[in-house]
């Protein structure tokens, strides 16, 4: 019985020519010349714009799946790629009182700045506690951007105060900062740094009086966590 070929379906059909030997992941790239090979595909075989959000399955792209170099801007259409900012961590927590500002007691060394705070309301992946902290939920390892800032004045005296972001009551390092404050004077001040987070990672300002006395007075302190 005779047949013709595009007239086979189903089970009878056969895989393309050369599949038994092509690679994993590899596609069939004709040359025009009626024949053709099996290969990653390259640029010059992408139409301008061709690459577009429907032609994208989620997690079909990885990058063992692109050979390096091989799609340029040209050959994705506008739009073709978002970013979901929704999987971002953010949150935040603040104090503010005009009227009866936190007091941090002189201490000897370094101390967390911890009024009772308050919840920004934006947390997402992350927790915005009352106790002038903020919690990272996330499953993923990122880096996080940790800023903060404070409204500070001393009752009496000049002083030096430091400020410094902590993880998990560590310093860290390079979020140092130092403003001298003067008797009734209230300052401004505010900084942020760039750290890696993981689950449960938490975050908070600590300052240190450098000049043996004096308590610190605080009518604004605030704390927010964005993921980058």
């Amino acid at each position: 019985m005779t047949i013709q070929h595009n007239l086979i379906t189903g089970s009878d059909l056969h895989e393309p020519k050369g599949v038994a030997a092509a690679a994993a992941s590899k596609v069939y790239v004709a040359n025009g010349s009626a024949s053709g090979t099996w290969t990653l595909l390259a640029t010059a075989s992408i139409e301008d714009n061709a690459v577009t959000t429907a032609k994208i399955l989620d997690a079909n792209i990885t990058t063992n799946k692109i050979a390096d170099g091989n799609i340029n801007t040209a050959k994705i259409a506008t739009d073709a790629i978002t970013i979901d900012k929704t999987s971002m961590p953010r949150g935040g927590t603040y104090f503010y009182n005009t009227g009866t500002p936190y007091t941090l007691v002189y201490g000897a060394s370094t101390q967390k700045v911890a009024p009772t705070t308050i919840a920004r309301g934006v947390a997402n992946y992350t927790t915005e506690d009352t106790t002038s902290r903020v919690t990272y939920t996330g499953a993923a390892t990122q880096f996080v951007r940790v800023d903060w800032d404070v409204s500070i004045y001393q009752a009496t005296g000049t002083k030096d105060i430091t400020l410094a972001i902590h993880k998990n009551g560590t310093v860290v390092a390079g979020s140092e900062s130092i403003l001298t404050t003067a008797t009734g004077v209230i300052y401004a001040a505010s900084g942020n740094t760039l750290v890696s987070a993981t689950t449960s990672d938490y975050f908070e300002l600590y300052a240190f009086n450098t000049d043996g006395s004096g308590d610190m007075l605080f009518n604004k302190v605030g704390i927010t966590v964005q993921g980058i």
